[in-house]
């Protein structure tokens, strides 16, 4: 007999599926708290959005990092595919944004450091046959999860490009990938997939955090295309942003969330330069660190009703495990 899946609460839902807290229990009697994304009944196994939890399941199972979400098993559950992982029991940016006091500037720069810490493990973790150069393409607050002892984890890399791994979800050669409000501008011109991209969106994260406004206009569907394709209007918005940034954001701060917003990639500091500079201004800077933030907050419940497994045990269909090989 395979594993068995006591199903707990539903903790997110979206157009794939929900996602569960659940016990986790092996043939041999041990148990583990974990969280499972199963993804809609209707979905074939060889539909895309299939193929995408299974390049997710893939590129987590490549990366060892403390801020990257740990990947335990792609599994069949009542003819649902899934993905297994562990457990963050807390809450992610944007519910923390919400969260009365929210993070201050020093909990932040500590999250920006845990996050860009995992990008750099991402672009330089081995691959099978060298560096695993692997892209996020896909930063923003909804995929930074930090957990009620302050642990920061980086999630959903879906739609993660990797030259070392193969993807079997497609996507047009000309398709811009990505969360609008979070974009490089240089993904509107280059085909190509750079790391200094996911830097790009990691400072729309923490500009975001530190003025409570989005880098980008709100009308984020025409304004981004524009200031992509318009090298002297972009560097406009970028010092007027700037100047919206509180007083208690020090000099220091500004000037690096400024470079990781460069329109130029080139002028953009890597993920490995940020993640050092974002801990020494966090050490710096006043107020209530990541972890006495979370300590101290109080998570909202999920706004949605309850999942339709919750309640149920599930056991692993082991008939069908070698779809998910």
């Amino acid at each position: 007999m395979g594993r068995r899946f006591v199903i707990g609460a539903c903790l997110g839902r979206g157009g794939y599926g929900e996602v569960y807290r659940a016990t986790m229990r092996s043939p041999g009697g041990l148990e583990t708290t974990v969280a499972i994304k199963l993804l809609r009944l209707d979905l074939a196994l060889e539909d895309d959005a299939v193929r995408r939890l299974r390049d997710e399941g893939r590129a987590l199972a490549r990366l060892d990092h403390p801020a990257i979400l740990r990947v335990h098993d792609l599994v069949v559950l009542d003819g649902r595919v899934g993905l297994v992982t562990e457990l963050v029991d807390g809450c992610d940016l944007v519910t923390a944004s919400r969260i009365e006091p929210p993070p201050g500037v020093r909990a932040l720069l500590q999250v920006g450091s845990q996050v860009a810490g995992a990008l750099d493990e991402a672009w330089n973790a081995s691959g099978p046959s060298g560096p695993l150069r692997m892209v996020h393409r896909d930063v923003k607050p909804s995929n930074i999860l930090i957990g009620r002892h302050g642990q920061v984890k980086l999630v959903d890399f879906g739609i993660a490009r990797s030259d070392a791994l193969t993807r079997e979800a497609q996507t047009r050669s000309d398709a811009v990938i990505g969360s609008l409000p979070y974009i490089a501008p240089e993904r509107f011109v280059e085909r190509s997939v750079d790391p200094s991209m996911d830097v790009f969106s990691l400072g729309c994260v923490l500009y975001e955090g530190l003025t409570n406004q989005r880098f980008y206009p709100k009308d984020a569907r025409s304004a981004v295309p524009t200031l992509a394709l318009d090298g002297e209007a972009f560097a406009r918005h970028l010092t007027e942003r700037l100047e919206r940034l509180p007083g208690a954001v020090s000099p220091e701060v500004a000037a690096l969330v400024s470079s990781m917003l460069a329109y130029d990639p080139v002028q953009r500091p890597s993920a490995r330069v940020v993640a050092a500079r974002l801990e020494q201004l966090a050490d710096a800077a006043a107020g209530v660190s990541l972890r006495g933030w979370a300590r101290g907050a109080t998570v909202p419940p999920p706004r949605h009703g309850p999942g339709a497994y919750e309640g149920r045990t599930l056991d692993e269909a082991s008939a069908v495990r070698w779809f998910l090989q």
